[in-house]
């Protein structure tokens, strides 16, 4: 009988604490829940690199601030070595063995055979000569040990890793394989902490989130007895990862299918809080890097270097916190359970501007005056006013505001009070964008926004009395269950705040979020097409209606004055420093992007050093096709200048089918078009 066919045993392996802390992404560090009376608190880094398969870079939290990590190289040691800077406050979460340890604790000792040190654990070891197939993972932990007053490797820990096969079985247990021994092993810490495993990828069988056990011992004398060990606890597998080899990895039976009926919010043992259990993902030796690495200093290549102050200079702030994750949000965000430690709300000013003091001396004396500042997020008004008004003023002093720039933050209606709008206005700021979104309590619920519908007017007329100049507000369309009368009604309740600027989005549900699995799993239907496109022409004609005009395919404004420039800076080509974790940036062909988790982009600015992860350097075959995906969504169009010989003589078709205005020099796309503005693209360039 199979090890799985029995439910009471596979109810006990699906037991969890309740003590577990909650979700935080991009990391895989563990650590216990009480303090030990011979060692202190452990911490433990986990990292998985999955051959041919993980294509995530090093951008999580507690990646090592060496140089060479920095520059974007591999970290000695391995994936997920970390700084004790990265190593977050809480303890190790305990959790269930399960009933296949293999520890002596319920039936089979492996730890008292012959050859169960060992790095290598695809193979059986001693009398059993099996092999392990599936796609091959590598597995670094890092180990430290707490005295009370600060985290240090612990040099000598031994760790027990022991897991299923891609078929879901374990060895010593399953009758399949109950002869076999292999995916166990004990490995014992370097003086950096550091254990590395060489395995495959996990199963995902019925019930369970698919995952690694293990358990740490003081030494390898004690990794002997089972009732020695320091603690018993499991890491999570990487969804996007798990989900990629289900899908495209042969020998992988069921695991797609179930992966598509559990989620770590409901798993049995990561359900209560999984944030310091989740494995980071980090390719394996000799697969190429996102991008070539960012210099430390974060200086530019000389040829864009050289471009500097050719094109307006915009800022974009990113503020990465938020109150409760929203079930369509896929942004670099992160509630105060998933933050961990290492970053904090309280620092991000500080770190903000250290960066944009590094902006200021990377772009010299060449860099024209900022023409427009974008606080974005998550919710940038999580932080205090001050806060935000520290960094506005550290642009102005450091780069310079030109004359009427342009200066916005977002918000969420319950993010801001009639004397925060006031302070933000004092400070500089002369535009929000609030995060409306609709004004119907029940599609509200499905996004999972915490608002009521019924402040929004409310923090409109409070940003107009604190004499914030322009005001926009942000809907979302197409959520599942909103009708044509919900859109409507969301229509009419922002037109009734009277505000300067609206930007309406169709709902996109992106892989990876809450949304996308309830979306897998049948439990909300996908957005429609057509639903979508009919939203679309309701708001077209409702916001024509009350006086605005489109400007960009998914913006309206009252005005040529209130059309947001900042944005424009993007469609227009402009350069722009993305300051904060995650941000991206582009300066004269240039384009780069930082460190994603806030404690990693902490670390690096807290040593002089560029938060930069990554970059491009786009050329001129790049950038013309991203001046033509932008452009042709501007209500101007794109020049027909800008294309090429063949790409002129494609025009007169678009007109014919009524995508495009007839026009002598420009690209202008009609209503039909803007609905199919990407077929548009391609047909241009095809």
């Amino acid at each position: 009988m199979s090890a799985h066919d029995g439910q009471d045993r596979h109810d006990e392996h699906r037991e969890g604490l309740e003590h577990d802390l909650p979700e935080m992404q991009e990391r895989g560090m563990v650590r216990r829940t009480q303090v030990l009376a011979r060692r202190g608190v452990l911490g433990l880094f986990a990292g998985l690199g999955v051959a041919a398969v993980a294509g995530c870079g090093s951008d999580g939290a507690g990646t090592t601030t060496s140089t060479s990590a920095g520059s974007g190289t591999r970290p000695a040691g391995g994936p997920g070595a970390v700084s004790q800077s990265g190593l977050d406050d809480g303890d190790i979460p305990e959790e269930t063995a399960g009933p296949y340890p293999g520890d002596g604790s319920n039936g089979p000792d492996v730890l008292s055979q012959s050859g169960i040190v060992r790095s290598d654990i695809t193979r059986s070891f001693g009398d059993a000569s099996g092999v392990a197939e599936g796609v091959p993972l590598s597995i670094a932990l890092r180990v430290y040990d707490n005295d009370g007053e600060e985290m240090t490797p612990y040099a000598g820990a031994a760790v027990y890793l022991w897991q299923c096969d891609a078929q879901g079985r374990y060895s010593l247990y399953d009758s399949e394989i109950e002869d076999e021994n292999y995916l166990r092993g004990v490995q014992v810490a370097d003086a950096e902490g550091r254990i590395t495993f060489t395995s495959i990828v996990p199963a995902c069988y019925d019930g369970r989130w698919p995952h690694l056990h293990f358990e740490v011992y003081g030494s390898v004398a004690d990794a002997t007895t089972a009732s020695d060990r320091l603690r018993t606890s499991q890491i999570a597998f990487p969804e996007d990862v798990a989900r990629t080899v289900y899908t495209t990895a042969d020998g992988y039976d069921g695991s797609a299918d179930n992966l598509e009926k559990v989620s770590l919010d409901s798993d049995m043992v990561f359900g209560d809080g999984h944030s310091l259990q989740l494995g980071k993902a980090w390719r394996v030796p000799g697969t190429p890097l996102d991008g070539e690495p960012v210099p430390d200093d974060g200086a530019l290549p000389a040829s864009s270097a050289a471009a500097v102050g050719r094109a307006p200079l915009a800022v974009y702030v990113h503020v990465p916190f938020c109150s409760v994750r929203c079930g369509y949000c896929d942004f670099n965000t992160y509630t105060a359970e998933e933050l961990g430690g290492g970053a904090s709300r309280s620092t991000y000013a500080a770190q903000a501007v250290a960066e944009v003091r590094m902006a200021a001396r990377v772009l010299g004396d060449a860099a024209p005056p900022v023409s427009s500042v974008f606080v974005g997020g998550g919710t940038p008004t999580l932080l205090a006013a001050a806060d935000l008004v520290e960094v506005l003023r550290a642009i102005d002093g450091e780069l310079g505001l030109a004359p009427g720039a342009e200066v916005t933050t977002e918000a969420n209606p319950d993010s801001v009070t009639p004397e925060s709008l006031a302070a933000l206005a004092e400070g500089g700021f002369d535009r929000v964008s609030f995060g409306m979104q609709s004004a119907v309590p029940h599609v509200l619920r499905v996004l999972d926004r915490t608002h009521d519908p019924e402040r929004v007017p409310r923090t409109v007329e409070w940003a107009r009395e604190a004499g914030i100049e322009q005001v926009s507000l942000d809907l979302i369309y197409g959520t599942p269950g909103e009708s044509p009368d919900d859109w409507r009604r969301s229509l009419d309740a922002a037109l009734a705040c009277a505000p300067d600027h609206v930007s309406a989005y169709s709902l996109i549900v992106e892989d990876g979020t809450a949304m996308g699995r309830q979306v897998r799993r049948g439990e909300l239907p996908e957005p429609d097409e057509d639903d979508l496109a009919d939203k679309y022409l309701a708001a077209d004609e409702a916001l024509r209606a009350a006086g605005m005009s489109w400007y960009e395919v998914s913006n309206w404004s009252t005005s040529p004055r209130t059309r947001c420039e900042h944005n424009r800076t993007y469609w227009l080509g402009g350069d722009w420093w993305g300051v904060g974790p995650g941000a991206h940036s582009h300066v004269a062909g240039t384009r780069w992007w930082n460190r994603k988790h806030p404690a990693a982009y902490a670390a690096r600015l807290a040593e002089g050093l560029s938060p930069g992860q990554g970059r491009e350097v786009l050329d001129d075959a790049d950038r013309h096709v991203e001046r033509v995906l932008l452009e042709v969504r501007l209500a101007e169009g794109l020049p027909l200048a800008a294309l090429d010989e063949a790409e002129r003589a494609r025009v007169p078709a678009l007109v014919a089918d009524g995508l495009a205005e007839p026009s002598d020099d420009a690209v202008v796309l009609t209503l039909r078009g803007r609905l199919l503005a990407d077929a548009v693209v391609r047909r241009l360039l095809d």
